[in-house]
């Protein structure tokens, strides 16, 4: 069943991180959408980085010419209010498109991710989608062990100690 009114904006950082080791469809599996946003930005963020070749196959150019193939869609920002200097082009985009959209916005950065709840966004850091991941059975324990380790190895991603732990035993 797909979810026709959640949207689902994505910052540089934790779409990257999903990318590197081949979970992307995990945002389609549990939230139940056909595609999910990132501001230009974050497009072109991603266009420094080794693997944009192959990312860019996933990427639409809006919503009319999003399907099974190309999901994620690239779009621009309208509002321009967030201007927190502390945050990249990427995270004031990723902000204010998810405002824009009223949308769930999945963020790493705790500086910008609160920024965001100020902004009455809502958001979710990697850790936190792991966790729910892993509650709604789309994650057992041996896959969350090869996921943490492949973040590790792939992204140099760590978690703090205590937040590793919990993933595991959540």
């Amino acid at each position: 069943m797909q979810n026709k009114t959640l949207k689902i904006v994505l910052d540089t950082g934790f779409l990257s991180s999903l990318f590197k080791i081949k979970r992307l469809e995990l945002l389609k599996r549990f939230f139940c959408v056909n595609c999910v946003y990132i501001p230009n930005a974050v497009l072109k963020e991603l266009s420094r980085s080794k693997f944009f070749a192959e990312f860019v196959s996933l990427v639409a150019s809006g919503e009319d010419k999003a399907d099974e193939n190309k999901w994620i869609v690239s779009l621009n920002t309208k509002t321009t209010e967030i201007t927190d200097e502390r945050f990249g082009p990427g995270e004031r985009e990723a902000i204010a498109l998810a405002k824009e959209l009223n949308a769930l916005l999945l963020i790493d950065d705790q500086s910008a991710k609160k920024a965001a709840e100020e902004n009455n966004i809502n958001a979710f850091s990697l850790d936190v989608f792991l966790k729910a991941c892993k509650a709604k059975g789309l994650i057992d324990a041996k896959e969350m062990k090869k996921i943490l380790a492949d973040l590790k190895e792939k992204d140099n991603y760590n978690f703090k100690s205590e937040i590793e732990k919990e993933l595991m035993e959540y």
